[in-house]
C-alpha cells in the first residue's frame, strides 16, 4: 500500500470518528446545540442529561459503531485495527466540524476494542472504574482511573503501543472535561 492510500485511510478514520452523533441527534430532535446545555460535552452522558436515557443509548450505540467501523477499516487496510481506532477516537474528541470540541471517546474506543477481541482492555478499564466509582461517585474520575489502569496494563504486557495511545487519548479527554467543569 502506498503512502497516499495510508493517508486516505487515516483521514477516513478521522472523519468517521468526527461525526458528532450527540450533536446531530439533539439538534434534530430538539433544535438545540448540546454544547450549550448540561456539561457542554458532545457525548453519551451529556445526552442523558439533556434528553434522557433513550437518546443517550442511541448516541452510545452510534459512537460505539464508529469504533467498530474504524477497527474494521484498519484491518481491511492492513494498517491495523487499533491504529485506526486511535485516529477515530481523536476524531471523536476533536472534530473539526465542531471547532475541535467533541466528546471523550469512551464509547468509540469500546466499540473498537470489543470487536477486536481486546478483552484485557475492557477488563483493566472496568476494574479501575469499579474500584473507583463506588467511593468517588463521579463518572469522569472513575473513567480516568480506568484509563490509567488500562495504560499501565498495556505497558506491563508490552502490547502494541497504540493501546497506550488509546488510553492516553481517552484519559486526556476526561482530564480536559474535569478542568472545564472546574472552571465553569
Amino acid at each position: 500500500m502506498g503512502g497516499g492510500e495510508k493517508v486516505a485511510y487515516v483521514l477516513a478514520a478521522y472523519l468517521l470518528g468526527s461525526i458528532p452523533c450527540a450533536y446531530i441527534l439533539v439538534q434534530c430532535r430538539r433544535g438545540i446545540d448540546i454544547r450549550e446545555y448540561g456539561s457542554g460535552n458532545v457525548g453519551t452522558m451529556n445526552t442523558r442529561l439533556v434528553m434522557g436515557w433513550s437518546a443517550a443509548i442511541a448516541v452510545f450505540m452510534l459512537d460505539f459503531l464508529k469504533g467498530v467501523l474504524a477497527w474494521y477499516l484498519g484491518v481491511m487496510s492492513g494498517i491495523g485495527g487499533i491504529e485506526l481506532l486511535c485516529i477515530a477516537v481523536l476524531g471523536h474528541n476533536f472534530p473539526f466540524w465542531l471547532r475541535f470540541q467533541g466528546g471523550k471517546g469512551l464509547a468509540t474506543a469500546f466499540g473498537g476494542v470489543l470487536v477486536g477481541g481486546s478483552w484485557w482492555v475492557v477488563l483493566s478499564f472496568s476494574l479501575g472504574w469499579l474500584l473507583t466509582y463506588p467511593w468517588m461517585r463521579q463518572v469522569d474520575r472513575a473513567n480516568i482511573v480506568g484509563a490509567v489502569l488500562m495504560a499501565l496494563y498495556a505497558v506491563w504486557q508490552s502490547h502494541n503501543p497504540a493501546y497506550i495511545g488509546l488510553a492516553v487519548v481517552v484519559l486526556l479527554a476526561h482530564i480536559r472535561a474535569l478542568i472545564k467543569a472546574g472552571n465553569s
